[in-house]
Parts: C-alpha cells; sequence; structure tokens
C-alpha cells in the first residue's frame, strides 16, 4: 500500500478518480486513502487474530 499505483488503481475502480489529484492544505487525497487503508488493514488483522 506505500506504493502510490495500489492506492490509485483502489480509488479509480471505487469510482472516486478525481480523490487521487486532491490536494488540500499539504494532504493530498492519496496520503488520506493509503493511511485509511492501514488502518483497515490493522483492523483486519486483529479481527483474525481475535478468532484464532
Amino acid at each position: 500500500m506505500d506504493r502510490r499505483w495500489p492506492v490509485r488503481l483502489i480509488l479509480e475502480r471505487a469510482g472516486a478518480p478525481k480523490f487521487t489529484t486532491l490536494q488540500s492544505g499539504g494532504i493530498s487525497g492519496p496520503y488520506l486513502a493509503d493511511q485509511a487503508l492501514h488502518a483497515t488493514t490493522l483492523l483486519g488483522s486483529a479481527i483474525m487474530l481475535v478468532r484464532l
């Protein structure tokens, strides 16, 4: 996820291609999406560990 192309691909497939070019106040859309994907991945990992 730390590479730009997976985040861009996910955003385009999700129907938010304009978010890939968002620049506002020094924070970009891909950065925000990347951080959200990290949090989602960690949540999924935690849920899988609890179910073991």
